[in-house]
């Protein structure tokens, strides 16, 4: 540490507060190759423990991009010394780098500077701050695209005359397009317009598309389909099917089974913060194990949830059996203490709450958006991660909950 970090205070405390950013970048695709992406590039970051104590760490510890892609690099602060070195990795090479100083290489760091490195071979890469290496360890995976994974999600939004068609599809490094097949007679009939998908990561993306002028009482079958690379190879999602409901009837669940990530759609509640993880039905059996069947529709299955979304608002849906019609339902996310600044919970702090009062069996969606504290934590920190906690009161029988974790990215 140099000694102008020591003057006007503690360096301990000095070192506390710094931050070192690091921004994945590349040219990404909103849908065909030739077309180039407006997504923010993702990012990753270090995060310094606040206090005399303090310690270091990346966060996220790890990250992965495609071949080809460049990471971007900084050291923001001019009074606190930060450097860069790749140490090894199953890749057997280093990143090619611009704009880094030759100081970043040596123990004493340097400061305010910025570059980006660029990986061309898949595998590994090792990396350490050379001012921290005992506690600033980081792993930039690099993979080389493969086949898209498709997956067709339960239609949410249903009314006797539209429906919203939703599914997962996650990229595998390609530059990707998605439509929606869909049909009375056959999945084929007919197709939703192509839509381009403004990423070329290894990320789950909820995608969805709205369909309108559905016959009442007529069963539908619809499919998630994806096409990749020059060729626009083509990839099929799952079938599923669904009943438009009649007017007046209540709205019917889909009927194939669901998997396990959100549809994109949902309505959003209010949202509080202050409450501690595990203050809120702690003792409430999980569901699937209440006696008389679970109010959830396939106990802890019910819950749709992405491991890794994006924005300020958690979004899913959960399957409500015939045991949970007319129970009340909660659904509250929680964020760690470390997170929040001037947070000292030892567990977690409630950031967004979502309530109804009455629920009718089936597919419910939700958007819990979150609190203006969690939002700070969020753009401060790149990425929060969450616990989203499922309460279902019954009308007859004892509360039920499902508990999932997910990864917020800022937007």
């Amino acid at each position: 540490m140099r000694p102008s970090q020591r003057a006007g205070g503690s360096w301990l405390l000095r070192r506390a507060v710094c931050l070192l950013t690091a921004a994945v970048l590349g040219s990404v695709a909103a849908s065909a190759p030739a077309l180039a992406s407006s997504e923010p590039p993702p990012s990753i970051s270090a995060y310094n423990e606040p206090g005399i104590y303090g310690f270091h760490s990346w966060m996220p510890a790890t990250a992965t991009i495609a071949t080809s892609r460049a990471v971007k690099f900084a050291n923001p602060y001019g009074t606190t010394y930060h450097g860069l070195q790749f140490t090894g990795g199953s890749a057997g090479t280093t990143p090619s780098c611009t704009g880094i100083p030759a100081a970043a290489g040596e123990v004493t760091g340097a400061v305010s500077w910025q570059g980006e490195c660029t990986f061309s071979a898949p595998g590994t890469y090792t990396c350490i701050c050379t001012v921290h290496p005992a506690e600033m360890k980081g792993t930039i995976t690099v993979k080389a695209p493969g086949t898209p994974i498709v997956t067709t999600e339960a239609p949410t939004e249903l009314t006797h005359a539209t429906a919203r068609l939703n599914g997962l599809l996650n990229p595998e490094g390609n530059a990707a397009e998605y439509r929606f097949d869909y049909g009375t007679s056959t999945v084929s009939e007919h197709a939703t317009g192509t839509l381009g998908l403004s990423a070329e990561d290894f990320s789950g993306h909820p995608v969805s598309a709205a369909l309108t002028g559905l016959t009442p009482g007529a069963e539908y079958h619809v499919r998630l389909v994806a096409m990749y690379s020059a060729g626009k190879t083509t990839v099929l999602g799952g079938e599923r099917t669904f009943t438009a409901p009649v007017p007046g009837a209540p709205a019917p669940s889909a009927e194939t089974p669901p998997s396990s990530s959100p549809p994109s759609g949902g309505s959003s509640g209010g949202t509080a913060q202050g409450t501690p993880l595990g203050a809120l039905a702690p003792t409430l059996p999980a569901a699937g194990a209440l006696p008389g069947g679970s109010p959830f529709a396939g106990g802890p299955h019910a819950l749709r949830l992405a491991a890794l979304q994006r924005g300020a608002a958690v979004r899913g849906s959960i399957d409500i059996s015939a045991a949970g019609t007319g129970g009340a339902l909660e659904v509250a996310v929680f964020a760690p203490g470390a997170s929040l600044a001037g947070a000292h919970h030892p567990v977690g702090v409630r950031v967004g709450r979502l309530r109804r009062a009455s629920v009718r069996a089936g597919v419910v969606s939700f958007a819990v958006a979150l609190s203006a504290r969690a939002r700070a934590a969020l753009h401060r920190h790149h990425r929060l991660g969450l616990t989203v906690q499922i309460v279902l009161t019954p009308v007859a029988g004892a509360p039920a909950r499902v508990r999932r974790g997910v990864v917020l990215r800022d937007a």
